[in-house]
């Protein structure tokens, strides 16, 4: 180090300067270094997001059980609301995080059987919220790694209205004529401990790799409950950027009558904005 140092009071001699002391330079190098920002300790996420699952598996109420398959089409189509989203805090290694969905689905049928007439209305409203506590155990440039702990509340609602008519063209049998309504309101909740990892690889400095899952239930409400997610996203700027993922849950639930075994699965894209 003694050589540059000599060098540049030689060529300060020559041109005419002052040449700093090497004291003086050290100090110059310390207060430069000083200078340079410090890296964020609070970091916060906002992601607006778009799910549209397929449903395969079996659904049963007391001792009815029928095999279920809805497509995604037939998914939109029933689909009357809709909100979905996820916000995430951190502060170093540590970080809590909240998934929220709510969504609100209705159908309907008619039926004819001789006299009897009418038609089946069902309106379906399910809520699923996530909150999550992680820890980064990676935490490198082009890679990191978290691991996850929380639970999943779920809660299920069901309103069925049943309209009939009974119109008997026999005269002796018209007096029996009527119409009828019937409404039956069902809900259920639960709430399920889970853990899992999530992964992230940064491909560049715009493109990125994302992936997580986590597994719970193990008999607290559910038998089993499970979700696993991976996608890869775009920055467009240090703030705002576009996720695609497909992203697949599980649930096996069989408690007081309701039974849900299921595995809904689909495309999933997000707006990400990181602050």
């Amino acid at each position: 180090m003694r050589f540059p140092i000599l060098l540049a009071s030689l060529c300060a001699g020559f041109l005419g300067l002052q040449p700093l002391a090497a004291g003086e330079v050290a100090t110059k190098e310390i207060v430069e270094t000083q200078a340079e920002p410090a890296p964020k300790d609070w970091g916060f996420t906002l992601a607006l997001y778009s799910w549209v699952p397929a449903v395969d598996g079996k659904v049963g109420i007391g001792r009815l059980t029928a095999n279920t398959h809805v497509s995604m089409k037939q998914v939109i189509e029933r689909l009357d609301m809709a909100y979905m989203g996820y916000l995430e805090a951190r502060y170093q290694r540590w970080g809590l995080g909240v998934d929220a969905l709510y969504s609100e689905f209705s159908g309907s049928a008619g039926y004819h059987y001789g006299p009897l007439s009418g038609s089946l209305k069902v309106k379906l409203t399910q809520v699923m919220v996530t909150p999550r506590v992680f820890y980064r155990v990676v935490d490198l440039p082009a890679v990191s790694l978290d691991l996850l702990a929380g639970f999943r509340w779920t809660s299920l609602s069901t309103d069925m209205d049943l309209y009939g008519k009974l119109d008997f063209k026999n005269p002796y049998l018209a007096p029996f004529n009527r119409e009828f309504h019937r409404h039956n309101h069902e809900s259920r909740g639960w709430v399920d401990p889970i853990f899992g990892l999530r992964g992230v690889a940064n491909l560049t400095s715009r493109w990125y790799l994302n992936v997580e899952g986590d597994i719970g239930g193990f008999g607290v409400s559910s038998k089993l409950t499970w979700q696993a997610m991976g996608g890869i996203g775009f920055r467009f700027t240090e703030h705002v950027s576009a996720y695609a993922a497909y992203r697949a849950l599980g649930l096996d639930y069989d408690r007081k009558g309701l039974k849900i075994d299921t595995v809904s699965h689909g495309p999933l894209l997000a707006l990400v904005f990181s602050f």
